[in-house]
């Protein structure tokens, strides 16, 4: 695990989830609560509607926040696997969500996923990605986890109860791990984090750092009733019958129980110097909070690694920091690779930073695929290998461009066996000639990432998928 040894300072959070709050901040629920439905406003991005529907089963609530947080950050520390699933051991599970080691919560733990495993959830409109024009929105349907497996260290085989040795094998839910891939994140200092004493604090705590996100400023003020019903202090309305198929009434508690269940989790974040301090106006049902926030703690945590690759590009430290926090790891990667090879191809900008920012303001999000395309018109052009699509429609890459292929690949350092498996597949068509080629023009991180992507699409060597 040295990928995580060297980043356990954070944790990572999709930021839709963050954004809609699917899990009610309630420690205990009623087993009649089985679903639920939200229309509030909170922030200047629009209306979030959200339907939960957990079918028999209870609704995800208390720690179920902390046990996505935890898959999550394990997701894109162990490097986003392509079929979204998460190894994980139950104590790095307690470790990665600030969850303390007993059975009792061992015995929660299970409880959790299996509530995850089984709920859906529906958003209309508010399901988002922020792209260079402004943010895009969508309607969905999603699910948190769509399989568990556990299995024990120890020689009794498959557990029944989790226990301290309890090995899990958790699949991501297709939408959120395409959110994740798609870099829709944001990052958490882990250490604050999980030293937070509460599920309800640590809740309250992503929700404000996505608002402090979004809003970019030093305050968030928002109706007491509204911000209640997001968190999802609800109870059901016993004198309402369901307007939605299986899916019980409910309503937001009064506005004075949600101000007294958010006092401790507000005191322990002014202790702790997130925020500076919380105040109310008004009274009764139009009651406001405003937060203020401490301007000692981070809006977003910067990857140094990425502010080092920024500055060696003669970028001013200060400004490299602001955009290390405004864009993406992958697409500023992706803007100094295009950067590198203009250079590369004699290209002279009068002011080198001044193009390498302006190649990430106009970049997209798929900014890495604009260069494949680059890529393949780049090779077409010199004709490295003769007549490339024509061969691949009509009879197939030739033993001529075999050899072209297998020297091109070898300048990639690639070892001999994933090369010789990667010009197999071209042979027998199960790969384009033409993605295959285009390894030549990456290097080490976004090499092995195409190359993952590619061999993730053949069959597995005993002819399964």
């Amino acid at each position: 695990m040295a990928q995580e040894r060297g980043m356990t300072r954070y944790g990572f959070d999709e930021r839709n989830l963050a954004r809609i709050n699917p899990v009610l901040a309630l420690q205990r629920v009623g087993p009649e609560l089985t679903g639920w439905h939200k229309s509030t406003t909170i922030d200047g991005l629009g209306l979030i509607k959200l339907t939960c529907d957990a079918g028999q089963r209870v609704v995800p609530h208390g720690i179920d926040a902390d046990i996505i947080f935890a898959l999550l950050t394990a997701y894109e520390l162990d490097g986003r696997s392509t079929d979204r699933v998460i190894q994980i051991s139950l104590g790095r599970l307690c470790t990665l969500g600030g969850l303390y080691r007993s059975t009792d919560m061992y015995q929660r733990i299970q409880d959790s996923l299996e509530r995850l495993a089984y709920v859906k959830f529906k958003v209309e409109s508010c399901w988002g990605i922020e792209t260079s024009k402004g943010w895009s929105w969508t309607s969905l349907i999603f699910g948190i986890i769509e399989d568990i497996q556990a299995g024990d260290v120890s020689d009794l085989g498959s557990v029944g109860s989790y226990s301290p040795t309890t090995n899990l094998k958790i699949q991501l839910g297709k939408r959120i791990a395409d959110s994740i891939n798609r870099n829709h994140t944001r990052r958490v200092d882990l250490k604050f984090y999980t030293g937070l004493s509460s599920p309800l604090a640590r809740l309250l705590y992503r929700s404000l750092q996505e608002q402090r996100q979004i809003g970019n400023g030093s305050l968030f003020s928002v109706e007491m009733k509204a911000w209640g019903e997001h968190l999802g202090f609800r109870e059901i309305d016993k004198g309402k019958a369901s307007t939605v198929a299986g899916i019980p009434e409910t309503k937001v508690v009064l506005t004075s129980r949600i101000r007294r269940a958010l006092e401790p989790a507000h005191k322990e974040l002014i202790r702790k110097n997130y925020l500076k301090e919380v105040t109310y106006v008004g009274s009764g049902q139009h009651q406001v909070i405003n937060y203020v926030y401490s301007k000692d703690h981070p809006t977003q945590l910067v990857d140094s690694r990425v502010v080092a690759q920024l500055t060696s590009c003669k970028i001013a430290e200060k400004q490299a920091n602001e955009l290390a926090a405004k864009y993406s790891k992958a697409r500023i990667e992706a803007a100094i690779q295009k950067y590198n090879q203009r250079i590369a191809d004699g290209y002279s900008p009068k002011n080198k930073p001044g193009f390498l920012i302006s190649l990430l303001e106009r970049a997209e999000d798929q900014l890495d695929l604009t260069l494949q395309n680059e890529a393949k018109t780049q090779i077409a052009v010199t004709a490295s290998v003769p007549m490339l699509e024509e061969a691949e429609g009509v009879s197939g890459p030739t033993e001529e461009q075999r050899g072209m292929l297998h020297r091109m690949l070898k300048k990639t350092a690639l070892p001999e066996a994933t090369t010789a498996r990667l010009i197999d597949a071209v042979m027998t068509s199960q790969l384009p000639l033409s993605e295959v080629v285009t390894l030549s023009v990456y290097k080490d991180a976004a090499l092995a990432a195409h190359v993952a992507a590619l061999l993730a699409r053949l069959p597995s060597p005993d002819g399964n998928h």
